[in-house]
């Protein structure tokens, strides 16, 4: 049972799942319009787009992003893989992550509660 603030029955902190759920529709803009937050994707892109062609210099056959949310960082690493996931707990902000990225596969789970199995059913 989650109350307040997205704290559960079972613990009386703040939990995750329950934070982003129906964030999705602003979720990007929110991001962009924070000027320390968009200064951190800048910056975030260029040095995951460095990692990424240095560390992978003939690309990646799979890519999996747990809480890919909106996209945000699947958007800049699907293009190095041949065939890339994504998985979140909101539906709102997995909404949104065709539009960035249309060759991959999102998936509305909570891997952190569901069997491995359940991926495997699509």
């Amino acid at each position: 049972m989650v109350g307040e603030a997205g704290r559960t029955a079972e613990s009386s902190s703040p939990d995750y799942r329950h934070s982003h759920l129906h964030k999705g529709a602003e979720y990007d803009a929110a991001l962009a319009n924070d000027p320390i937050d968009a200064f951190l994707a800048v910056r975030e892109r260029a040095l995951l787009l460095r990692a990424l062609e240095r560390l992978f210099p003939q690309g990646l056959s799979r890519y999996l992003d747990f809480a890919c949310g909106t996209g945000r960082i699947t958007e800049i690493v699907a293009p190095f893989a041949l065939r890339s996931y994504g998985v979140d707990v909101s539906e709102t902000m997995l909404a949104q992550a065709p539009a960035k990225c249309p060759h991959t596969t999102f998936l509305l789970r909570d891997m952190t509660r569901e069997p491995p199995g359940a991926l495997a059913g699509g």
